[in-house]
């Protein structure tokens, strides 16, 4: 069972390149079960990486200089609401604050681009998500059926957080 550990252990590192694209690639790979997703190569996300889509950006959480995450904010360009449009926690590092780290991360990047609210969207089968988030202040505000990247057709709730 893993050890809860001290928020400071997490740092934020821009995921950018190659490099990027090889610790996202092995993140996204051990997730991708939990996250619906569909395959994807190393050089389809050399390909992502190098888009540089000036709505989003993409971080790498760090413990002890070892990625063990990725987060994916969008909706930076326009508007009052910025996006988690992703959030991976590598499955030997989960529970161990990793997630609290990148949402609070997640909360205070939006807040200095003056975004009034942050939403994301997670399926409803997304228990330990949907814990994490409500404890960090979201509430859902939304419920449909989504389609994800393995084709699954799936009840997805919208959360929504106010930030101050």
């Amino acid at each position: 069972m893993n050890e809860p550990v001290e928020e400071n252990l997490f740092f934020i590192s821009e995921a950018e390149g190659n490099d990027g694209a090889l610790h996202i690639s092995r993140i996204y790979d051990d997730c991708r079960n939990a996250l619906y997703g569909e395959a994807v190569t190393l050089d389809e996300w050399r390909e992502y990486m190098a888009e540089n889509d000036p709505d989003e950006v993409n971080f790498l959480i760090m413990r002890e200089n070892r990625p063990v995450g990725w987060l994916k904010l969008n909706g930076l360009a326009e508007g009052s609401t910025g996006w988690i449009s992703m959030l991976a926690i590598e499955q030997k590092s989960r529970r161990i604050g990793a997630g609290s780290f990148a949402v609070k991360y997640a909360e205070d990047y939006f807040r200095r681009l003056g975004k009034a609210v942050i939403a994301l969207n997670t399926t409803e089968d997304n228990a330990a998500a949907i814990a994490l988030y409500k404890s960090c202040g979201f509430y859902i505000t939304d419920r449909r059926v989504a389609t994800y990247g393995d084709g699954s057709y799936l009840p997805t709730l919208r959360l929504d957080k106010e930030i101050e």
